[in-house]
């Protein structure tokens, strides 16, 4: 695996942890449309992109609503950073199920099922993954990131869940 892979995984592994410190201080935002709370909440991909740009995200003007009017993308505020996809894509692939396509690019969406999972109940669950869960979860695979990137191992992503 060359350098930039091992200092791509070494970075997915930072924004994840981040993520997870910015999720554990501001609580998650489980909500549709839209990616952070009126109580400054997140959702996992919010805090992925948060802790990779380091800036405020106006709850107003970070909506999908809003990326669709500026950019015509209603996730173009991950899409501009290839960092921030690749953290979104690895934790995606360290959790149940995979992504839906979207409609527009038939490709999977993976900034719709990191949004949405901890929203829904797993079928041997009563109820869905709590904070706690989701945080274990996003931890495991921040740690299997700084793995790949320390070993120099050729995956790109973790074998789907």
């Amino acid at each position: 695996m060359p350098d930039t892979a091992a200092a791509q995984h070494a970075t997915t592994s930072r924004l994840i942890r981040g993520a997870i410190t910015l999720l554990r201080e501001r609580g998650i935002y489980t909500q549709f449309p839209g990616y952070v709370g009126d109580d400054d909440s997140l959702n996992i991909p919010a805090a992925i992109l948060l802790a990779h740009t380091r800036r405020a995200l106006p709850p107003a003007e970070f909506t999908r609503k809003a990326c669709l009017a500026q950019w015509g993308d209603p996730d173009a505020h991950f899409r501009v950073h290839p960092a921030v996809m690749h953290a979104i894509r690895f934790v995606s692939a360290c959790i149940d199920g995979q992504p839906n396509d979207d409609p527009a690019t038939g490709e999977p969406d993976y900034i719709d099922h990191l949004a949405w999972w901890p929203t829904y109940r797993p079928i041997d669950a009563q109820t869905p993954p709590s904070l706690d869960d989701v945080l274990d979860v996003m931890a495991k695979a921040a740690t299997l990131a700084a793995d790949i990137a320390q070993q120099g191992a050729a995956a790109d992503y973790p074998a789907a869940a």
